[in-house]
């Protein structure tokens, strides 16, 4: 893989939380920069503020931000340059309503939140790899056989 880095934003509420994934992140060594974004009660300021570089993928807890979720999940698909952003939705399976929810909202897709370090440390290298994945590009020219 190459040493390029990747930038995610994790979207919650829980500070500790978005703390220890990002200590996952940095052990994965899959050169992801996991920046924190907080819902807060009505916007985003952090994502509106571009406090980050321009993220490949964008983690949204549905636990932490609860009902807030989805207007985040609204609101990163009405901006014009997160609108294309892969997202992915951090859940458990008891919150299926949020999850439908979210798809209805925009997500590109639903992982179940880790929290145990373990499970942490391996959805850090799976959205690593996923980051990087997103940037190869096919050649424009196709190879006759």
């Amino acid at each position: 893989m190459k040493s390029a880095t990747f930038t995610v934003v994790l979207v919650t509420d829980d500070p500790l939380y978005g703390a220890r994934l990002r200590r996952a992140f940095i052990r994965a060594g899959r050169g992801v920069c996991l920046f924190l974004a907080g819902t807060g009660a009505t916007s985003l300021p952090a994502v509106q503020a571009r406090a980050f570089p321009q993220p490949h993928v964008v983690l949204v807890d549905l636990d932490a931000s609860g009902s807030h979720a989805e207007g985040a999940l609204r609101w990163l698909r009405k901006d014009r340059q997160l609108s294309t952003v892969p997202i992915v939705m951090l859940g458990a399976e008891d919150q299926s309503d949020l999850i439908a929810a979210g798809y209805r909202a925009g997500a590109n897709a639903c992982l179940r939140k880790p929290l145990a370090e373990d499970a942490m440390n391996e959805i850090a290298r799976s959205v690593g790899d996923y980051a990087y994945l997103l940037q190869i590009r096919p050649d424009a020219q196709l190879i006759q056989a």
